[in-house]
């Protein structure tokens, strides 16, 4: 995605694992806000009682913090509240008003980016 092309780039996405990796995503993600404004597209719902925990992202960021949230991303995917493997996973699309598409996969401990899928092109709609 050529970043100087676009004047916003659109994130949207979600990770997912046990209640306490999320938690520490969100005690992470609580510490950063002061120093990076976007980190208030970050959403934790309330009382999941489900055996997965949920943290979204949704937000139009400027295209030159791209890096910031892929670096963010790669702060967030080892992170395992029992010191074993990590068990977040996750999926994030980045596009942009010129239909460029970027999938980022979290799983593994790692961050994989894969070219958007045409099937999720109805969201830029």
């Amino acid at each position: 995605m050529a970043a100087t092309d676009v004047a916003l780039v659109n994130i949207r996405g979600w990770l997912e694992g046990p209640r306490d990796d999320i938690a520490l995503i969100r005690d992470f993600v609580e510490d950063e806000v002061v120093n990076e404004w976007y980190n208030f597209g970050w959403r934790f719902p309330h009382q999941q009682n489900t055996g997965h925990w949920y943290a979204f992202y949704g937000l139009q960021v400027e295209p030159d913090s791209l890096n910031w949230f892929l670096n963010q991303l790669r702060q967030l995917a080892p992170l395992a509240a029992s010191g074993i493997t990590p068990l977040i996973r996750g999926l994030f699309i980045i596009s942009d008003e010129q239909m460029t598409m970027t999938q980022l996969h979290v799983k593994d401990g790692q961050v994989h980016l894969e070219p958007g899928d045409s099937q999720h092109a109805y969201l830029d709609a």
